[in-house]
C-alpha cells in the first residue's frame, strides 16, 4: 500500500508540474477553456491529497463568488465528474419562514373561531390545560429557552392528572 501510495504521488506531482507549465492559451480546437480569475492558491494547504479524492460523493461547504468570476474545471484523467448545486440560503429561510407563518395563522384562526362561541369561557377552563400542554411541547422543541416550555408543561400535565384524579371534577385544588 505504502509503494501505491508513493506511485500516486509521483503521478500527481508530475501532472501537477504539467499544468503549471503549460502555456496561458490553449491550441484551436481543443475544447480546453482558458482560465479568465483561477481562484488563489491556499498556502496553508496540506501535501496530502484531500478527503473527496476517490470514488463517492463528497458534499464540500465552499463560498462561490455570486456574480463577476469564472470558474473552469479539467479533466485529468480517467472520467471525473464534477456537478454543482448551487441553492441560494435565502431560499431555505423564506420557505421556513412562509411554513411558521401559515402554522401561527391556523393556530390563530382556531382560537378566534373557538373563542366567538356563545360557550367560550367554559369551554377554555375545561380545556386550558391541553392547550398549554401542547404549548410547552411546541416550545420545548421548536422555540429558544426551551426550558420555560418544559416548565409550562409540566405545570399542564399536573393539572390534567389532578382534575383526572379529583371525584367530582369541580374543586381541584380546594
Amino acid at each position: 500500500p505504502e509503494a501505491a501510495r508513493d506511485l500516486l504521488r509521483k503521478k500527481a506531482a508530475e501532472q501537477l508540474e504539467r499544468l503549471q507549465t503549460m502555456p496561458d492559451e490553449a491550441p484551436p480546437g481543443t475544447g480546453v477553456p482558458v482560465p479568465e480569475a483561477a481562484p488563489p492558491a491556499d498556502p496553508t494547504a496540506p501535501d496530502a491529497p484531500p478527503v473527496g479524492v476517490g470514488t463517492g460523493l463528497w458534499s464540500p461547504e465552499t463560498d462561490l463568488a455570486v456574480a463577476g468570476t469564472a470558474y473552469h474545471f479539467r479533466k485529468l484523467h480517467g472520467d471525473p465528474r464534477l456537478v454543482l448545486r448551487v441553492r441560494h440560503r435565502g431560499l431555505d429561510r423564506r420557505w421556513t419562514a412562509g411554513i411558521w407563518a401559515a402554522l401561527c395563522l391556523a393556530l390563530a384562526a382556531a382560537a378566534i373561531h373557538v373563542l366567538r362561541r356563545p360557550n367560550a369561557a367554559a369551554l377554555a377552563h375545561r380545556a386550558w390545560p391541553w392547550l398549554a400542554a401542547l404549548l410547552g411541547a411546541a416550545w420545548l422543541f421548536l422555540l429558544p429557552l426551551g426550558f420555560l416550555g418544559l416548565v409550562l408543561l409540566t405545570i399542564a400535565l399536573c393539572v390534567v392528572v389532578a382534575r383526572c384524579r379529583a371525584p367530582d371534577r369541580g374543586n381541584h385544588f380546594g
